[in-house]
């Protein structure tokens, strides 16, 4: 970046220093995920390992979550430590995936490394401690695989890889579908038109091929595992379809910049300004360069856009099962990072005699864009972590209260002495938790509700599903909590009916 306030930026001589920094900033993103007590629905049952929740990754044909997570980190988080290690894996994954777009300095690598590992939509993810190092590492499988079909050609280990990567995490197949689209819109203009369409053919058979191979894997798994899948590894296009309606509320929601995460509450409205005139840059200057101004570059260049902004959610065609919520779609986080770093990459690239000037502005101006961008999504990760940790709070201290009841109903009874109690809760009414009540809480959670108890004391144990069914439909015509009678005994368990 010659005549440039950001050419210190650039020289090679300052790239550990920017990937020091990157590193820092990751953490100090994330950091807070780890460092405060937070404890979701999922983690409350997740980390305890007596619930062999760990067999529902089987059933939904995540093995190397399974592998990672339970047998790797024996169901323990890790702490800091492990989202460290996250960090480090997003950070390859960034390096690698700019290669794949065809960038070879090593500045404007880190700079799209920094763009797509500080995102709402990884900050939304590791709200979820098991997803730290697994999740990571698939995503870093799934983008060495578009790797070497992109630039090494080797499609049968790149389909291997591919194949591999969503037993750790599903979304990364969307993942590789980004980049894939990604190098092709960054090739449009320096490539025939027609070697592009041949390549997107090639890429879109190694997409498919890895599909099935993942696919094939999966269906496998129970005769090795025991563990027989469960609805949410189904596949039906016809009932996907069906729900139509579903895939376009992601795309008005998710697709467009101008309204980009607009269900969730962490996405600012300065977060879509953003987003939105980067998206703007971006666009103006593929328009501006002299080689790309045919027909056919502009046509690719819109139907792979099209593309790109689907593809985060291409499932969706395939599975009714999903939701598809934020944590799902980090796909997104290279889409932005992609829309950042064009015309940085261009303004590298550009000729200062013949059109290097034009793009002068572009490209600084995405560089402040992209900062920005980085630093109002910090910050909202950093202020999703501390509202889940209140929520935490809130929930402990909460079931703390209903055990000082439970100790006081048992303390005459024969079951004060036991060293396992059967509980049972009736929590039918969802409450948010937190003082601004955006986070959700543990305790109304159906898979959660009881595990809490066991979580602060171990004494408890949830009852068996069939026990506890008919132990809530007698619960109806008890008092609510806190009143008295709402904490009784029956049939040998606890009850705690709170609404």
């Amino acid at each position: 970046m010659k005549k440039s306030i950001f050419e210190p930026l650039f020289h090679p001589e300052n790239n550990r220093f920017l990937a020091g920094c990157i590193f820092a900033i990751c953490l100090l993103t994330y950091g807070g995920h780890a460092y405060y007590m937070n404890f979701n629905a999922d983690d409350v049952i997740q980390i305890q390992s007596v619930s062999n929740d760990s067999l529902t990754y089987l059933s939904q044909g995540r093995w190397g979550l399974y592998l990672i997570f339970h047998v790797v980190q024996g169901d323990n988080p890790g702490g800091l430590f492990s989202l460290g290690l996250a960090v480090v894996l997003m950070m390859l994954t960034g390096m690698v995936g700019a290669r794949v777009l065809g960038i070879k300095s090593v500045a404007v690598m880190l700079f799209f490394t920094l763009f797509s590992a500080v995102s709402l939509y990884y900050g939304q993810l590791f709200s979820y401690q098991l997803t730290w190092v697994a999740f990571t590492f698939g995503v870093f499988l799934s983008v060495c695989g578009v790797y070497l079909a992109v630039t090494r050609a080797k499609w049968l280990p790149a389909t291997v890889l591919l194949g591999l990567a969503p037993a750790f995490y599903q979304p990364t197949i969307e993942v590789a579908v980004v980049l894939f689209v990604g190098a092709l819109i960054f090739q449009i203009g320096d490539v025939g038109a027609r070697d592009i369409i041949r390549r997107a053919i090639y890429y879109a058979a190694i997409v498919v091929a890895s599909s099935a191979l993942y696919v094939v894997t999966t269906k496998i798994s129970p005769y090795i595992s025991g563990v027989p899948l469960g609805g949410r590894s189904s596949i039906d296009f016809i009932q996907a379809l069906k729900s139509f309606d579903r895939i376009i509320d992601l795309f008005l929601n998710q697709s467009v910049p101008f309204n980009s995460g607009k269900v969730d509450p962490y996405f600012s409205d300065i977060y879509r300004v953003v987003l939105t005139v980067s998206f703007l840059f971006y666009i103006f200057c593929f328009l501006i360069s002299r080689n790309r101004r045919s027909v056919s570059s502009l046509a690719l260049f819109l139907v792979f856009n099209l593309v790109l902004v689907v593809a985060p959610y291409f499932l969706a065609f395939a599975s009714p099962a999903d939701t598809f919520s934020t944590r799902s779609l980090i796909a997104f986080s290279f889409v932005h990072a992609i829309y950042l770093i064009y015309p940085i990459h261009q303004w590298i690239l550009a000729s200062p005699e013949r059109e290097g000037g034009g793009k002068v502005l572009l490209a600084q101006s995405s560089l402040v864009l992209g900062f920005a961008f980085v630093l109002i999504s910090g910050w909202q990760v950093a202020k999703l972590s501390f509202d889940n940790a209140l929520a935490s709070q809130q929930d402990l201290l909460a079931v703390n209260r209903i055990i000082s009841r439970i100790d006081d109903v048992l303390q005459d009874s024969a079951m004060a002495s036991e060293s396992s109690i059967c509980i049972a809760v009736n929590f039918n009414t969802p409450t948010s938790a937190g003082p601004r009540g955006f986070a959700g809480t543990a305790r109304a959670t159906p898979w959660s509700k009881e595990w809490i108890f066991r979580l602060v004391d171990n004494r408890f144990i949830p009852a068996e599903p069939g026990k506890k069914e008919e132990l809530l439909v007698q619960s109806a015509s008890k008092p609510k909590w806190p009143a008295r009678g709402s904490v009784y005994t029956d049939l040998g368990c606890i009850v705690v009916n709170v609404n």
